[in-house]
């Protein structure tokens, strides 16, 4: 390699520090410890983590689809997939290669060195620049057709304090932009495709190093002038380039086409390679595929070969280790560490990757309450200045730390250390880690750890607290099917990914059949609490049924059947719902009827209790009014604070107030009316209020009632999102002919399952995102009814042993 020199280009000579020789480290600081495994639903294909929010990587898929994960919480926050922004403004040559095939995958993807701008490369001519908003939010930013076929690799550099994108792609160019999409260079060159590039600067030199797909190696500097420098790389084929983390060394990695790999580091001055690493199996037959790599700390190389990872010191030729990570790699795994190189992301088999760890990566993961965790706007309990202080004693680098319960306890120990026992001598602080565990399984482990921990997480109030911490978490969602009046399926869909700590309860759910009421004259009523609830009517009485509960989460506890509801005379007018309300000692349910006069001019109210334990249903309130409760066929009604609210076809909804034993009713916002399957209701986070959640065209409107007014809580406009899904039949041009339907609404507005053309859409509030969940066969006629299944609440804690540690 021919040394940049700074004179020969009219720029003052500059002299480069030495590597500065850092102490030897133990294994212990390579991150090898499975942390978590978490699914893409594509197979991955590029991955960068944030350059400082350690724990949010930015993730490529085949699909088109890049995606925002915070790790520390097993959260996606933002996923993109691909969409060209503008088909017109493309050239004809595009236009034509997406006409006869348009899948597109991504072949790059990377942050800025601010972390404020997201560059995605695909492979078929297109980047994408999307400007990142904290803490989970994008915008569209520029789409500049870089190349004539793929774009191979992007980055971004920094010349003259400008910042641009620099590209390659298969039409064997090198090219440089600025933010707004505009060309400012185009180095030419290769005589075969560009595979990477490798931009960097020394002091006043700013220059880019590119590899070839024939092996050839060439440097350039920002102007017209041609490459600088040329050799080949070890095994003359793909190759990719790195330097060290604080830009005096110089690595490659690459695999020839035999499939022998080769890993080095370069004599900058001379253009020669000053080391060669050793560890790679050496083949005889063509392997395809490229060994992928990485640099942490100036003093850690990693590389994928052999379904493992192998690591290096920077300084040692020789092999450190290498690693299964539990099994499951590709041949050649994708890998990328952060920037404080504690945490590493490995591809994986199943469409996925795994975050391996050190003990300060792990420590970093437990700490939920940092940034940007805070993304997910969970209700939280103010900290008094105390336990804050403790909480930071203990860990001094997080403002509001927080520890959770991993897979593996001995996570835990490792990163908490002997201040652990700092922790259970306080009774207070203790309360504020466990209030933190995110799933309520987790909650039950922690409980079992001692009978202090047991009576801190079991306590009522600490419940409520965790409750308000931590909703709910949907599991997935049944979809029944019926050929008349009787059952033709129940099907049960995971929602996903899913965390690695519930792939048990979703095991359970999935293995748990409900086979036998195929065929049954059987209703699925709702999904509540983790309870399923199936009615079976009497084939010659069909006022006559009884209900089946189910525990899919907890089958060892069998079917429990619910004494048949009571009976109302059915007169001209006739309504029936059932409601189970939780409660403190268990469950309870709430039968609703109404009844109307023949002359329909007035209405009466029954409700029936059935207590836990009780095993009668019991009259628990008569309403009557002067007026026609004309309610709406099967609506879902809500339970919330004593009152019973159900939508009236009136365009209004009736409140049934258990406490004053009144029945009143509250007009729907100006201008919304109940059309077909358009308007649902939702329990609102405070309990005196009700959320409505209504769609019209493709635009879905949140409205929150509380004291007497109606406020206008959210509008989500669905266009983009459902132009990206792009459903047959459903153009977003004509709003008329892409129907939104509501299938089902979460509790607290949190998720909305939708219905367009052929498909079942999962709209996740929280996160704006929306999802193709269920497409409809050529069979099916019409889509069954959807019944989410949420994590259970409250947990259930084991009965205390008498040999449980009191500690």
């Amino acid at each position: 390699m021919e040394q940049l020199s700074s004179s020969r280009y009219g720029i003052d000579e500059v002299t480069y520090p030495a590597p500065i020789t850092e102490p030897s480290r133990s294994l212990d600081y390579l991150p090898t410890r499975v942390a978590c495994t978490l699914s893409q639903g594509s197979n991955v294909t590029s991955m960068d983590f944030h350059p400082s929010h350690h724990t949010l990587l930015l993730v490529g898929s085949a699909n088109g689809e890049f995606t925002l994960w915070e790790i520390g919480m097993h959260e996606r926050l933002v996923s993109k997939p691909f969409k060209a922004w503008d088909m017109q403004a493309c050239s004809a040559q595009y236009q034509s290669v997406m006409a006869k095939d348009s899948s597109v995958a991504v072949s790059r993807v990377t942050w800025s060195p601010d972390g404020d701008l997201i560059g995605v490369a695909f492979t078929k001519h297109l980047i994408h620049l999307h400007a990142y908003e904290h803490p989970n939010e994008t915008r569209q930013v520029v789409e500049i057709e870089a190349h004539s076929g793929g774009v191979n690799d992007i980055a971004f550099s920094r010349p003259n304090k400008q910042l641009c994108v620099v590209t390659c792609g298969d039409d064997k160019l090198i090219r440089v932009w600025d933010m707004h999409g505009q060309k400012l260079y185009s180095f030419e060159g290769h005589e075969a495709p560009v595979y990477s590039i490798c931009p960097h600067h020394m002091d006043a030199i700013h220059f880019i190093f590119s590899i070839s797909f024939d092996g050839k190696i060439k440097a350039w500097l920002y102007d017209n002038l041609g490459s600088r420098v040329e050799y080949d790389a070890p095994g003359k084929w793909c190759t990719a380039m790195l330097y060290s983390t604080d830009g005096t060394r110089l690595f490659s990695c690459g695999t020839s086409k035999e499939g022998d790999s080769h890993l080095v580091e370069w004599k900058q001055s001379e253009g020669s390679i000053e080391r060669t690493y050793s560890g790679f199996r050496k083949t005889s037959s063509v392997v395809h595929g490229v060994v992928q790599f990485d640099t942490a700390h100036n003093r850690i190389l990693a590389a994928g070969e052999e379904n493992r990872i192998k690591f290096w010191d920077v300084d040692n030729t020789n092999m450190l280790t290498c690693i299964e990570a539990d099994g499951g790699l590709p041949r050649f795994p994708r890998l990328r560490f952060n920037k404080e190189g504690n945490l590493l992301a490995v591809t994986t088999l199943e469409n996925g990757f795994k975050i391996l760890a050190n003990t300060d990566g792990l420590r970093s993961l437990l700490a939920f309450g940092r940034q940007p965790f805070n993304v997910f706007h969970v209700a939280t309990m103010p900290e008094t200045r105390d336990q804050a202080r403790k909480v930071q004693s203990i860990f001094p680098e997080e403002s509001t730390p927080c520890i959770a319960l991993s897979t593996n306890d001995s996570n835990v120990i490792a990163a908490c250390g002997g201040k652990l026992s700092k922790v259970l001598d306080d009774d207070d602080l203790l309360r504020e880690i466990i209030v933190r565990v995110g799933f309520s399984t987790t909650l039950v482990r922690a409980a079992l750890v001692c009978k202090r921990w047991y009576q801190h997480a079991s306590e009522p109030a600490f419940l409520c607290r965790f409750r308000e911490r931590h909703r709910s978490r949907l599991l997935g969602f049944y979809l029944v099917d019926k050929e008349g009046s009787k059952v033709a399926s129940i099907r049960f869909f995971p929602m996903l990914p899913q965390p690695p700590e519930l792939a048990v309860v979703i095991h359970r759910v999935v293995s748990y059949s409900l086979e036998s009421y195929r065929g049954a004259p059987a209703k699925f009523l709702c999904s509540q609490s983790s309870r399923v609830l199936i009615s079976l009517y009497n084939q010659n009485n069909r006022n006559k049924f009884t209900i089946g509960v189910h525990n899919p989460l907890c089958p060892e506890r069998g079917l429990v059947v619910v004494p048949p509801c009571p009976h109302v005379q059915i007169q001209d007018v006739y309504y029936r719902n059932l409601l189970s309300v939780g409660e403190v000692d268990g469950l309870s349910y709430l039968h609703v009827s109404v009844v109307s006069n023949i002359q329909l001019t007035t209405s009466t109210v029954h409700v029936h209790m059935l207590r836990h334990g009780d095993g009668v249903w019991r009259m628990y309130h008569t309403l009557d009014t002067d007026q026609l409760l004309d309610l709406r066929q099967e609506p879902k009604a809500v339970f919330a604070d004593n009152k019973i609210y159900i939508a009236s076809a009136q365009k209004d909804i009736v409140v049934l107030d258990l406490n004053a034993s009144s029945i009143s009713t509250v007009q729907l916002p100006q201008g919304v009316e109940y059309g077909d399957r358009d308007i649902m209701l939702a329990k609102a986070d405070d309990a005196s209020g009700v959320y409505v959640i209504h769609v019209k065209k493709i635009q879905l409107h949140i409205w929150l009632h509380k004291g007497g007014n109606w406020l206008l809580i959210d509008t989500i406009c669905l266009r983009d999102m459902v132009a990206n899904l792009r459903i047959p039949g459903c153009e977003v041009e004509d709003e008329h002919n892409a129907p939104l339907q509501i299938h089902h609404v979460g509790d607290y507005a949190e998720f909305v399952f939708l219905e367009m053309g052929r498909c079942a859409l999962h709209l996740d509030v929280k996160s704006m995102q929306l999802h193709k969940v269920y497409d409809m066969t050529e069979e099916e006629l019409q889509l069954g009814d959807i019944h989410p299944l949420m994590m259970i609440w409250p947990p259930t804690f084991p009965v205390v042993k008498d040999n449980l540690n009191a500690m």
